[in-house]
């Protein structure tokens, strides 16, 4: 794996000089490390840029280089981006060992045509990225798998890929990466007479013949089924008040809700039990808010759940503070928890809940608005939002995309 030097300075943190460091072609950073406290850095943007662009892409390595301390090895944990410019905002380091595995996630590239898909077959992708485990020097900059020789019906498993030597999969759980499957024909549906409100979900539900399977997350009914919901936001207690974790701050009031307890897996805290007798499976990503695709693409298989049946809580700048605004097949609207959701399940066929937190004070930059906690003032409007966004979901579950779409838009 090759490695980048940056050379590193010190910064001070607090309104406005995030926004100065930028202007001036730095990109605030914070480094971590098991044996250090975190520090606040700031490194070329140029440079950081370049490292980024090469096929080791964000798993690349950096030899940080600190005035008046050593050159720490770290490798880029999470990062936010401008939704439009696609340009650095924020970085954090991890420092690493050469001696020590760690856990990656590197990209899958499919190669070759495969023959079912020259006879009309679709690919359907599982796993855009591989979570992989092995030293940082042999981290690879993609896998490869062809397909050439996969007919219609056929997949490729995690057993069947062939990894470089010394890298492994952490988990013994076999899993599907990629399959090739037989073209399917939309299904003309007549459209639903009007209805009142308490009936919309009904009247979709029976325009469609009551067929689940397939259907667009707009004007579903409710199927008898588990009801996946996924919370966004980062681990760990430094970031829990932080206005980009209020999806798992109303995650967390729908658990005490319905008196469900989290157990933890290897990406995601998950609770399964039941809200307003509806079975459910709460789920709370570990993975860092850029991967949150990961956790919900992971348990989404596992407990074989639809992505049309699939709701995430999310927070959004773009509405004022108290509001929540429902959703159904959308883009990801700037938020990468949500970008990488689509990436991974392969659509946007899911419902959202977006959660208001507003926009930032004139001058502020947006990443380093939502990764602060609420000011005093704004509490008793958060606290009120988590009560409504508890209650909508229960009326969601009931009743449907639909019907909460008029109720609280």
């Amino acid at each position: 794996m090759e490695r980048f030097s940056l050379a590193a300075t010190t910064r001070k943190t607090g309104k406005g000089h995030c926004y100065r460091a930028r202007t001036g072609g730095w990109i605030p950073a914070v480094v971590y490390g098991k044996k250090r406290e975190p520090m606040s850095v700031q490194v070329p943007e140029k440079e950081l840029i370049k490292a980024t662009s090469t096929e080791a892409g964000f798993n690349a390595l950096f030899d940080l280089t600190l005035e008046g301390s050593d050159t720490i090895l770290a490798r880029i944990r999470e990062f936010q981006a401008d939704p439009l410019r696609r340009n650095f905002l924020h970085v954090d380091f991890q420092a690493v060992d050469l001696k020590e595995k760690i856990e990656v996630e590197v990209p899958l590239e499919v190669i070759g045509k495969s023959k079912g898909i020259k006879e009309g077959g679709v690919l359907e992708i599982q796993r855009r990225t591989l979570h992989l485990k092995c030293l940082v020097s042999k981290i690879p900059g993609k896998i490869e798998v062809d397909i050439t020789d996969i007919d219609i019906g056929q997949s490729i498993h995690a057993d069947q890929i062939k990894l470089p030597e010394g890298v492994e999969f952490p988990h013994e759980t076999n899993f599907a990466v990629l399959s090739v499957v037989p073209p399917t024909k939309e299904e003309e549906v007549a459209p639903a007479t009007a209805a009142p409100v308490e009936g919309a979900a009904e009247g979709a539900a029976a325009a469609a013949g009551g067929n689940e399977t397939g259907r667009s997350s707009e004007g579903r009914k409710r199927k008898e089924g588990v009801n996946l919901i996924a919370g966004l936001g980062n681990p760990g207690p430094a970031y829990a008040a932080h206005r980009h974790n209020l999806g798992f701050q109303v995650l967390e009031a729908l658990s005490e809700t319905g008196g469900i307890a989290f157990k933890e897996t290897s990406k995601a805290f998950i609770g399964k039990g039941s809200l307003n007798n509806k079975e459910v499976l709460l789920v709370k990503p570990t993975t860092w808010m850029n991967l949150s695709g990961e956790a919900v693409g992971e348990a989404a298989r596992y407990f074989k759940i639809g992505t049309s049946d699939i709701l995430v809580l999310h927070d959004d700048i773009d509405l004022a503070l108290g509001t929540l605004r429902w959703t159904g097949s959308s883009g990801h609207g700037g938020h990468n928890g949500v970008r990488s959701i689509i990436e991974i399940l392969g659509t946007e066929d899911f419902c959202r809940l977006r959660l208001g937190v507003g926009r930032p004070p004139q001058g502020m930059d947006p990443a380093d608005y939502v990764l602060q906690p609420f000011a005093r003032e704004e509490i008793a409007a958060v606290q009120e939002l988590k009560i409504k966004a508890v209650q909508s979901v229960s009326e969601f579950l009931e009743h449907g995309l639909q019907w909460v779409c008029q109720r609280y838009h």
